[in-house]
Formats: C-alpha cells, sequence, structure tokens
C-alpha cells in the first residue's frame, strides 16, 4: 500500500496516513456522509474542503471558505513560487573557501619571497645543505635575486666548490655593484681554479671594482697577485703601489712589491722596499731576490732564517727555499718544505710541482705521478710541464705507450721548449721512428743550444743510427755543457761510451763531421 497520495485539495503529495493534509489541512479521508452531524463541542468539517473546524468557527483556515454562507473567499495576493531550499549556506562555503585560497597563496608568495631568509635560518641552524637547496630552488625561478646569488656563493666558497662560487658571486656582483665583497669573492673564486682562463676573469672582476671603489685596498692586492701569476709584472707592480699607499700599516703588500721590483730587475728599489719591513718578512724577500740574481748561497741562509721566524709570505719563502734546495740535490729536506708549503695552501701548483720531482727523485714514482696527474688534468699554469714529466717517469718504466700519451696531452696544453722536445725525441727513439726522433732533437737543439741533455740524446741518436763520429761529437759537447755535480750527469759513463766508440770505430771516421749534425 502506497504511503504517499496526492492531497485531493492542493495537490501537494502529503503522507497517505495522515487524516489531514500537511500542506493545506485539507481531510485526506472520505468525508462524512451530509446529514451526519458533528458529536456536541467536538469538531465539524469545512463543506467545502473536508478540513477540521471547530464549534463556533466562521472561516475555515484551510480554504478560506464562510462556513455561515458556503462561499469561498478569494486571496486577490499574487502567488509567490515557494523556493524549495535557501542558497544562502552555500553562498557561505563558497565565500569560505576562496579566503582559505587566498590565504593559502599569500602565504606561498610570503615563503618564496622570504627563501633567502629561510636559507640564512637554516645556515645559523648548521643546516647548510638544506639551505643550499631551497637557494637553488627559488634560484631557479628568480637568478636576479643579487642576495640569493651571494649567498649561494659563500656557501659554495666555504665548501671549496670554487667554479659554483666563482658563477654566484660573480652574478651577484653583477646585479648589485655595490656589493664589493661578492667582487673580491669571485676574483678569489677564480684566482683558486688558476688557468689562464679563470685568472682573466678575475682581472675582468676586479679592474671594474677598483675603478668604482680606488680606495678599496684589499682589491688592489688581489689584483696584484693575479697579475702576478698572469706573469704581468709591471701591473703587478702598479696595483701593489696602490696597495702599499692604502694599507700602509701591512708588510705583505710591500714585501710583495719588493719581490716584484727584484723578479724585474730593480734590484736597488727592492732592496728599499724590503729595508722597511719586519725582520722575518725583510729576510724571506732577501732571499728571493738573491735566489733571482743567482746567489744560492746567500738565498738560501734568508730564507731558511725567514721560514724559522714564521714571515707574513712564509708560504712563498717555503717554496723557494725548497726549490733552491732540489736544485742543490737535497729532495728530501725540499719535499720537506713543500709539504709545509702545501698545508698552508693545498692548492698551490707550484709547491705540489717540484714537490712531485722531490718524489721522482727518491725513487717514488707512484706519488710523482698522483700528482702531476692532478695537475695535468687541473688545467693550471704547470698542466703542460707535469704532462711532460709524466712522460719522462713513464719513459724511464719503459711504458712507451703512456708515455706518447702524456707527450700528446703536453702538446695540447700548448708545451713547447727545450725539456718537451727533447723528451719526444727520446719517446720516438725508444719506438724505433727515427725519423720522428731527429726531427724531434733538432727542435730541441734549436729551443736552446745549450741545454745539454739535448745533445746526449742527438750523440745516442747517432750512435743507434751507425754514426759514431757525429755521435762523439754530440757526446762530447755534453760533457762540455753537463754540471758534472748533478746526479744524474753520468758524465763517466758518456766519457767511457765516447771512449768505447773512438777505438772501435774505422780511423777514417774517427775526426767526424759537424756538418752531419741533426741540428745543423
Amino acid at each position: 500500500m502506497a504511503t504517499t497520495i496526492s492531497c485531493p485539495n492542493c495537490g501537494k503529495v502529503t503522507n497517505a496516513h495522515l487524516d489531514n493534509c500537511v500542506h493545506c489541512g485539507g481531510a485526506l479521508k472520505k468525508a462524512p456522509r451530509h446529514g451526519d452531524t458533528a458529536a456536541p463541542g467536538r469538531s465539524q468539517t469545512c463543506p467545502n474542503c473536508g478540513a477540521l473546524v471547530q464549534e463556533g468557527d466562521i472561516i475555515c483556515v484551510a480554504c478560506g471558505t464562510n462556513l455561515l454562507t458556503g462561499q469561498q473567499i478569494v486571496d486577490d495576493r499574487p502567488l509567490v513560487a515557494e523556493p524549495e531550499s535557501s542558497g544562502f549556506p552555500w553562498l557561505v562555503v563558497g565565500l569560505c573557501a576562496l579566503v582559505v585560497l587566498v590565504l593559502i597563496i599569500l602565504a606561498v608568495v610570503l615563503l618564496g619571497g622570504d627563501a633567502v631568509g629561510k636559507a640564512e635560518e637554516l645556515i645559523e641552524q648548521g643546516q647548510t645543505l638544506e639551505a643550499l637547496e631551497i637557494l637553488d630552488k627559488h634560484l631557479e625561478k628568480k637568478p636576479d635575486d643579487a642576495r640569493g646569488q651571494f649567498l649561494r656563493g659563500k656557501l659554495h666558497w666555504l665548501g671549496t666548490q670554487y667554479e659554483h662560487a666563482a658563477k654566484s658571486l660573480d652574478q651577484a656582483a653583477t646585479l648589485d655593484p655595490t656589493n664589493e665583497d661578492a667582487a673580491v669573492l669571485a676574483a678569489l673564486s677564480y684566482a683558486k681554479l688558476g688557468d689562464d682562463r679563470q685568472l682573466a676573469k678575475a682581472v675582468a672582476v676586479l679592474e671594474p671594482l677598483v675603478a668604482r671603489s680606488p680606495a678599496n685596498g684589499e682589491a688592489w692586492q688581489l689584483l696584484a697577485q693575479v697579475r702576478g701569476a698572469q706573469g704581468d709584472t709591471s701591473g703587478q707592480i702598479d696595483a701593489l703601489r696602490r696597495a702599499v699607499t692604502l694599507r700602509p700599516a701591512e708588510m705583505r703588500p710591500l714585501v710583495s712589491l719588493g719581490i716584484a721590483r727584484a723578479v724585474a730587475g730593480e734590484y736597488a728599489a727592492a732592496a728599499g722596499d724590503l729595508a722597511k719591513g719586519a725582520s722575518a718578512d725583510a729576510a724571506a724577500a732577501a732571499g728571493m731576490v738573491a735566489a733571482l740574481q743567482g746567489n744560492a748561497r746567500e738565498a738560501g741562509a734568508s730564507l731558511d732564517y725567514a721560514v724559522k721566524g714564521e714571515t707574513a709570505i712564509q708560504k712563498e719563502a717555503l717554496v723557494q727555499l725548497g726549490m733552491l734546495q732540489l736544485a742543490e740535490g737535497s729532495p728530501i729536506e725540499a719535499s720537506a718544505h713543500f709539504g709545509q708549503a702545501l698545508r698552508l695552501s693545498p692548492g698551490d701548483g707550484t709547491a705540489r710541482f717540484f714537490n712531485a720531482l722531490c718524489f721522482d727523485a727518491q725513487g717514488n714514482s707512484r706519488d710523482a705521478l698522483t700528482d702531476l696527474e692532478s695537475l695535468s688534468k687541473g688545467g693550471g699554469a704547470y698542466a703542460a710541464d707535469a704532462s711532460v714529466q709524466m712522460a719522462r717517469i713513464y719513459l724511464r718504466m719503459n711504458e712507451t705507450g703512456l708515455a706518447l700519451e702524456a707527450a700528446d696531452r703536453a702538446l695540447g696544453l700548448g708545451a713547447e721548449g727545450v725539456v718537451y722536445h727533447t723528451t719526444r725525441g727520446r719517446i720516438y727513439a725508444a719506438t724505433g721512428e727515427a725519423d720522428r726522433a731527429r726531427e724531434a732533437i733538432r727542435a730541441a737543439i734549436k729551443a736552446d743550444p745549450q741545454y745539454a741533455p739535448a745533445h746526449l740524446e742527438n750523440g745516442l741518436l747517432y750512435v743507434q743510427l751507425g754514426m759514431p763520429g757525429e755521435g762523439i761529437q754530440e757526446l762530447r759537447r755534453y760533457l762540455e755543457l753537463v754540471d758534472p755535480s748533478l746526479p744524474d750527469a753520468l758524465t763517466e759513463q758518456v766519457r767511457a761510451l765516447v771512449d768505447h766508440l773512438q777505438q772501435t770505430m774505422p780511423a777514417s771516421q774517427r775526426t767526424g763531421s759537424s756538418a752531419g749534425r741533426i741540428a745543423s
């Protein structure tokens, strides 16, 4: 049985079990037959709609019928459709959702805008990797944020990631020319990388800086160091003069100026500068000047005194003293001083290169090759020379393939000069390529006719080619040029070879002919 029906009075759906419609109050069940009367004092029904009315009612509240006359009162008011439900709650929900969305967007914008501040907080908490990650994401979207680039560059600098540091710091200095610290750190980062291209970038950062801020003594001093590394001695001296004027209380610029003037051959001016320095500093610089003048004994004494006194140019003094000791045939003492210099400045290419030569002189080829390989691949000032030395060591180990590979790398790095050509000549001689060996040795002697080892190789190559007369002449020339006190001079062996060749060759060939020399 249906639980709902349409009201016979108003037509709306209502519950079938009720006696009256919930909408109009009209009777849902059959009205009593005509003539039936309601019990006295009880309710009766409207004759029009059948709705219950009370005794004494005049108007039916359900349909508006006048119970006395039977006429229905008509409502002239316009009918208004009853809304099924109110939309107000949905409007409130929509407005609330919009407000929440706006707040979320504002929070994201504010957080992104303060990414650098968040990174700074993380750095203070020691969470540098997390800070770097935030900065990377932030700068990917906003690469022109000078503050963010500067902070990221400093983090890379502290992590010795000098290539990344230089890029961020240089960009920070470009975006904000007033940030002199960014420019100085960018130049230092480029200088740490060491090769000619990076040194040129350092100069490109520093020269505009000192033009904008000529009173920045630190920038002038750094510019002097970079120019010195480039071999620009006159530019170095000019920058050091500015640095000394701006920082008169500091000894390092003054001592550096003295050394630079000595390199330029201005010995009297150098002595005047060094006389103003502190005792240990002046001694160190005086030792370097003596070394440049070829006075090894005076240089060694001054430098030894200086390094024991902790000079301001301690690293430079240690390197110079080590080089003197290595030249004198004391690789163990020299290596100790190079090691001290490397502890002060691990990236110093000069100390690492000559320390590798010390290892090699002591028969420690493995460590020598390790350091030389690092320099060779590092692209610094000693990359080509390191490759040449590797070739020489491999050749001595009879590893001709590796020797040729190292020589080719040296050529790619711009190697030239008598040592390189002599080494390549020896490699070709060992591999039986006589023509290429002769060409390389010819280039070596042309580069430096006074280089004794080139004449030794030339003489040995003549002997190998069956030309003992020319070989004897070249070997004698070697004996004239070589320093017999050198541990690898081999003078006795060469003299013995010359005597043997003279005794075994035909008399008609003993005089030889200088016209047949490879170098001619």
